[in-house]
Parts: C-alpha cells; structure tokens; sequence
C-alpha cells in the first residue's frame, strides 16, 4: 500500500493543523498496544516498540490520518494516560513520567520525572498498573511487592507480605492520596465515568480464571485533594474470567464503555486474539455479573477505548479498528434472574425446536459452587418467549456463591446462522 498519510500536527486539538484532508489512501496502520481518547474524533496510541503517535478518526471510527508524536521509541512505556493539559504519562514499574509538545510542533520534546516515589517503595513495591485517568483528572497507579527469584538453599520468607495499593495523584494536590487495598498484585485496572473500579487482581495458584475485583471508590472533592478516605476499600474478587474463555491465556488490559445504555468492561486477551466482554451487576448488596466473548479475532488486540457511547475502538497489531456491534452477528444478548429463574437473552430469535428437543437439547446449564456444595438437578424445561429471543430457564436452589454456565454448543437462529460465541458466565453472589 502507497504511504500517503498526511502529517498531523495535534490535529486540530494540540496546535494548529498543517495536515492536507486525508481524502487520499488510508495510510498502512501502527501496531496499536494501547489507545488514549482525546475526544469522541482523536487519540493517542502507544505502538509495539514504545513509540507515541496520535490519531484522527472520521464518524464511525474511520481512520482518517495519524502520525507519530516522538521520533523516538519510548522502550520503557508500557501504558500511557493524558494528563494535564494533553500532557502524556507513561508507566514503568520505577516511575510515571509526563512529557509535554512545549513548543508545540507536533512533536513531544520536553520530559520530567512525575512520579517516582510513594509510601512504601522504600519496602521494595514497585508500580504493577497504570497509570489511568479518572473523571476527575486524577491519574490512578498500583503498587505491589516486588516478586524476587528464589536463591537456592534460601528459607522460605513466611512474613506477611506487603499490600498492593491504589494511589491517585491529582494536579491540585500535594501528596498521593490511596484509595484502595489489596492482599494479591493489581496487574490492571480501569475506572468508569461514576468512579466504579475495576482490577485485574493475581492469584498465581488458580489456574481456573482470573479474578476481577470491583469497587466503588471514595468520594473526591476537589477542593481537598489531599484529603485521605477514612477507610480506603479492600479489594476482593467479585468476577471470575473462566480460563474456558480465554483457552487458559490471561487477560490484560481492561476498559469501560458504554453499549447500548449499558456500561460495560472489556478485556483483552491478545494470546487469544479475543475480546471477552464483562457486564458488573449489583446483587443482594455483592457485585456479580456476565462474563462471555465478545469478538474472536484473526490477530491480537491489544487495547479497547469507549471513543463515545456505542462508538468503541480497538488496537493490535494490525492498527485500528471499530469494535462490531453486538447484534450483528447471532450470539448470546444478555442474562436477566428473576427470582429463582434465569432469562438467557439472544440477539436474534433461537431455533425453538433445538431448544426444545429432550434428546439433543442446543441449550445446557450447569452450576459450579465457589462455596459448599451443589446437588445434581435435573436439566429445566425451557420457556421460549413469544419473540423467541429470550429462554427462560428455572433454577435449582443454589449456593451463596455459584457460577452459572450457559452453553449453547450447536445452537442455532431460526434463520440457522450459528451462535457465534457458544458459552456465557455468570458470576452469582
């Protein structure tokens, strides 16, 4: 493909534009590992090798132009966040570093240590997450015990290790405010626009999924920045990713959106070269929720960014691309529990008489404790709704804490296009 990109001088947004109209070929697309909305039409990214670039995008996330912003390859970088004033900060496990377009050429010229200590990097924590950028323009980071090899005939160190912790750092304060605890390593996290957290926390000896924690952070008021919570909340996991999902590769990095007035949590699984969507519900005062595929890819993603409501991009290593809408294909729509049963929602209408069939039912369900135990039940006779896009399911009597598996291996619409995506989670406590 031709090379003929216009050159991109903040488009629009950083400095004055110099760009021809990109009315000529789409330019051949950066490996994107990570995507920064500037608003709902530009972003920056961070590609393969650590360089920064930014990105102007048509309606419907067209690619339009883009360009890099450093003539350098920032190796270290393996997240970025925009700070203050379209500033960008970089994470490594020793500091965040903010770097600046000071005389506006379109290009990043001037770099300052932002953040290289906190209260417990004297105790050997470093940086395990971040850094992300809140509603309120607070930038968020993980610390956690550094993990050191083992030496040979060394005792096992059987002291209490170190909490993870979350610090903010906000632009109008003096000091790192923590907002929240966490016995195992945060790997990754996001925040939504209504301050809901949520975490990728490790737990090495469970090689059934990964946990996802989520936490409503303290308030902020802005003018007292430095004022600490009271009690910062303990991270615990909420969610499970089954390793089913995700054939055994771990997630990594995650994001909120907004999707059809929902607000959802996307994780990448680029060794899987997939997209595993997440929907947090609140249930009986505990947070729970859906857990299934979203979109099988060719090549890894890497990186997924809510754009504006219903417009959700994604990066990996083949550039940019607009995440498909979920009705476009058949596959699981939701999960709705009313009561003791359970309404499995679909995009498209089911094939009633696989649904219905006693001796190859398209349509199973099984239950896994994560407390007590679970009698066997028998498989319940399912209701199809009038618009057959709902199957309504009665459920045994079930544990305080369970997942609830739906498979629907085989199914298909009444049109007979095969159910993309054949399993869906749900995480009931």
């Amino acid at each position: 493909m031709t090379r003929l990109y216009p050159l991109i001088i903040a488009i629009g947004i950083l400095g004055t534009a110099t760009a021809q109209e990109a009315n000529t070929t789409v330019p051949d697309q950066p490996s994107v590992v990570e995507i920064a909305r500037i608003n709902s039409g530009n972003a920056f990214f961070l590609d393969s090798n650590g360089q920064i670039g930014v990105a102007k995008f048509k309606a419907g996330l067209e690619l339009s132009a883009w360009d890099y912003y450093t003539d350098f390859q920032w190796a270290e970088a393996k997240s970025i966040a925009i700070g203050r004033n379209l500033s960008i900060v970089s994470g490594t496990s020793t500091e965040l570093t903010q770097a600046f377009d000071s005389d506006k050429d379109g290009k990043l010229d001037f770099f300052q240590d932002m953040i290289s200590n906190w209260p417990t990097k004297s105790e050997g924590t470093s940086i395990s997450s971040g850094p992300v950028a809140d509603a309120y323009g607070r930038l968020l980071f993980a610390v956690a015990p550094r993990q050191l090899p083992k030496k040979e005939g060394e005792e096992q160190d059987t002291s209490a290790p170190l909490p993870s912790q979350i610090f903010s750092w906000n632009p109008g304060g003096q000091t790192l405010t923590t907002l929240a605890t966490s016995s195992l390593p945060i790997a990754a996290m996001a925040v939504s626009q209504d301050g809901l957290l949520a975490a990728w926390i490790q737990l090495p000896s469970y090689t059934e999924g990964y946990y996802i924690a989520l936490v409503q952070l303290p308030k902020f008021d802005p003018k007292k920045p430095d004022e600490q919570p009271i009690s910062p909340p303990t991270l615990v996991p909420n969610i499970i990713v089954p390793a089913q999902l995700t054939q055994s590769a771990p997630i990594s990095q995650l994001s909120f959106a907004i999707e059809d007035g929902q607000e959802k949590l996307f994780a990448c699984c680029p060794e899987a070269n997939r997209i595993i969507e997440i929907r947090p519900e609140m249930h009986e005062g505990g947070w729970g929720g859906l857990v299934m595929i979203r979109e099988i890819f060719d090549r890894p993603i890497f990186s997924v960014e809510a754009m504006s409501p219903d417009q959700i991009l994604t990066g990996g290593i083949d550039g940019f691309a607009k995440l498909n809408k979920q009705s476009e294909n058949f596959q699981f729509w939701g999960v709705r529990f009313t009561g003791q049963s359970l309404s499995v929602d679909f995009s498209q209408p089911v094939n009633r008489k696989q649904i219905m069939s006693k001796r190859e039912p398209a349509l199973n369900l099984s239950i896994i404790p994560l407390e007590g135990t679970m009698e066997p039940f028998e498989r319940p006779e399912p209701l199809i709704e009038s618009d057959g896009k709902t199957v309504i399911l009665d459920l045994p009597k079930l544990p305080r804490q369970v997942i609830v598996k739906v498979d629907g291996s085989g199914l298909k619409s009444e049109d007979g296009a095969d159910i993309s995506t054949p399993e869906m989670y749900y995480t009931f406590k």
